[in-house]
């Protein structure tokens, strides 16, 4: 290579080393000088202040992220140095100054504007400091299980420290934070993001000090919903409850949770239902039942629920009509929706009587076991404008007649036959109770005073509430099999040959059967044996005072044998025997305690039985319980060397 070469090569060198500094000097300057934003850029866009409050369910950290600018970056106009020209070789060149590089001037910042007067700011209160506490199950190391209740309990603190040490504060949380304490922590810790004075009240409450069970968490659970997602008013009224306050059991537990599925469907009648007297002064079984049987309606019919909760007689107090007529509306419903809601409309429901309750339970029969039938009854003319109060205790016959004689449907829905006589009356331990007799021809006039007495006498011997505050009694052929006489669980049907008085045995009969018959309102669901036997001896019992007529059993034969053991295996078997021999074993096995023991110890032991009978065993579709000879055995065990023998001869066929 020539010297000349050798020169050039290295005045090029020099040149382009001069340009890649400037280059190198000018992207340094860019990085540590930012460019400014746009003062004139739109502000970040956020929700509405109506948005804002209608979304509930977004945290206000949420709302407070800022948003991205909008920002226009200026315009760069990048600087290329010009090449210098390759200077003539010399032996001793004079290298090229590099181009001097003149920063882009940083625009001078706005004067910062005098700031508006402070307002004077009411002081907020110190915050009450959360107790340090050393959690054991801290101390000896977080494993997988105890990493979400520690992270929970950290964001508690952080978030919402007067409630963190309310919790941190409670024994539950030192000794490990399982399943259900967990999921309520997290629930009051989400009341808190929003509600920090609600989620303090839920912490304070007296049953969330000593542990958290799952009926407990549930409750948490329950309460969090109904405020951050429902109403914030209906969270308030259930925890104001007295029985929430001081305790929670499962089936409290079950029934706000009823409640939070009815303010699913209509907040207005779930607050209605929480401010009615007989929901806020406790809870027991029948309250719990009616509650879940409105929030079922609902789920398929708020207006229909809300019509039932409207009526005046489920407000004021649940009696056990009003409960039973809720069951009878929700059974209806289940078949026919349109149906139930005619029915709760009509006028017979302004007010509810005794008759009312029986008629919706009949009506509930025939939507379950023939809605045909039911519709047929509802279109007849007589029943155009609803069900009366004035035909009501011929609708509660619907049920039985169309079962024992659908023929005679049609003339007890005729104006020109049917008639209704009723008679209020009321009783030693029953209170009031409405009776009714209804007839499709003349009778005799002193059955009703007939009635008042059986009902009267048999309610006063057993010394303890009739099962219905309603007895109506049908005089028709609506009877089941070849009997007198039928008790169908609110009325019961006698032959119309006994509305008679005449002196006939006809007319003699008919006090000792409608007290049969009666009796059967205490005595129906056990064996047959006690069941009949029982209504024998109270009937005579029932004659002896309104005639004094020697209290004996009439039927003193049974031909398929001696004893009550017999007719229980042949009833096990399926053996069909004369059903009379019930009456006769039955009947004077009682007889002979009634003898033996005396009047005032019989009626203890028979109060003893009956309330064994009314204990649920939920073995079965029907209420209460089957007593048989080992509950007998139990209700007069004071008085079991006087029993003994008696049970020996007439159950086991034994003499001693």
């Amino acid at each position: 290579m020539s010297k000349l070469a050798a020169i050039s090569i290295f005045a090029l060198l020099l040149v382009i080393g001069a340009g890649s500094g400037y280059a190198l000097a000018l992207l340094t300057d860019a990085i540590a000088t930012p460019w400014p934003l746009r003062s004139d850029a739109p502000p970040a866009a956020g929700p509405s202040q109506s948005e804002a409050s209608a979304n509930r369910a977004t945290h206000s950290a949420d709302t407070a992220r800022p948003h991205a600018s909008s920002v226009t970056a200026p315009t760069t106009t990048r600087v290329s140095p010009t090449a210098t020209a390759i200077p003539t070789a010399t032996l001793s060149p004079t290298p090229t100054p590099i181009p001097t590089y003149t920063p882009i001037p940083v625009p001078t910042p706005r004067p910062t504007p005098t700031p508006a007067p402070t307002p004077t700011l009411i002081p907020t209160p110190t915050p009450v400091p959360v107790t340090t506490v050393a959690l054991p199950w801290v101390a000896d190391g977080i494993d997988e299980s105890e990493r979400p209740a520690l992270r929970e309990l950290s964001t508690l603190v952080e978030q919402n420290p007067d409630v963190a040490k309310i919790i941190l504060d409670r024994p539950w949380v030192a000794d490990g934070v399982k399943g259900p304490e967990k999921r309520a922590i997290v629930r009051i810790k989400n009341v808190g993001d929003d509600l920090p004075t609600l989620a303090a009240e839920i912490a304070n409450l007296t049953w969330l000090t000593d542990d958290v069970t799952q009926p407990e968490s549930e409750v948490v659970e329950i309460l969090w919903e109904t405020s951050d997602l429902l109403d914030l008013a209906l969270a308030k009224q259930l925890i104001a409850l007295p029985w929430v306050a001081d305790d929670v059991t499962q089936s409290e537990a079950a029934l706000l949770s009823d409640l939070r599925y009815i303010a699913r469907n209509d907040i207005t009648l779930a607050s209605q239902l929480v401010a009615f007297p007989w929901l806020t002064d406790g809870l027991n079984a029948t309250e719990r039942t009616t509650v879940e049987r409105l929030s079922w309606i609902a789920d398929e019919n708020a207006e229909l629920a809300s019509a039932i909760a409207a009526k005046p007689w489920l407000a004021d107090s649940l009696t056990d009509d009003a409960a039973r007529s809720v069951n009878s509306l929700y059974y209806i419903k289940n078949e026919d929706t349109a149906l139930a809601s005619d029915i709760a409309n009509m006028p017979f429901l302004e007010t509810l009587e005794p008759t009312d309750a029986a008629v919706l339970e009949a009506l509930a029969w025939l939507a379950y076991s023939e809605i045909l039938a039911l519709r047929e009854v509802l279109a007849h003319p007589t029943l155009k404008g609803g069900i009366t109060d004035e035909w009501a205790p011929v609708v509660a016959l619907m049920d039985s007649v169309n079962e024992a004689a659908p023929a005679f449907l049609r003339p007890l829905l005729d104006p020109e036959q049917a008639t209704v006589e009723r008679r209020s009356i009321s009783l030693d331990h029953t209170g009031t109770a409405d009776l009714a007799i209804i007839r499709t021809a003349p009778g005799a006039p002193r059955n009703i005073d007939l009635l008042e007495h059986s009902v009267g006498s048999v309610e006063n011997f057993m010394g303890t509430a009739l099962p219905t505050n309603y007895v109506g009694l049908l005089l028709g052929t609506a009877v089941l099999g070849y009997s007198h006489g039928t008790n169908y669980g609110d009325y019961f049907v006698m032959l119309p040959q006994y509305d008679v008085d005449d002196a006939s045995d006809d007319a003699n009969y008919a006090g000792h059967l409608m007290a049969h018959e009666v009796a059967h309102f205490y005595w129906r669901g056990n064996p047959n044996w006690l069941d009949e036997g029982l209504a024998e001896l109270l009937a005579a019992i029932s004659e002896n005072r309104r005639t004094g007529a020697p209290v004996t059993i009439n039927y003193t034969y049974c031909s398929a044998g001696d004893n009550i053991a017999l007719l229980e295996r042949l009833d096990a078997a399926g053996v069909i025997y004369d059903y009379r021999c019930n009456y006769a074993l039955g009947g004077q096995f009682f007889l002979d305690l009634y003898n033996a023991l005396g009047e005032a110890p019989f009626r203890q032991g028979l109060r003893n039985l009956y309330q064994a009978s009314l204990v649920e065993d939920y073995a079965d579709e029907f209420d209460g319980s089957p007593v048989g000879i080992r509950q007998i055995e139990d209700a007069f065990q004071t008085h079991s060397a006087a029993v003994a023998p008696i049970i020996d001869r007439w159950y086991h066929g034994t003499s001693q």
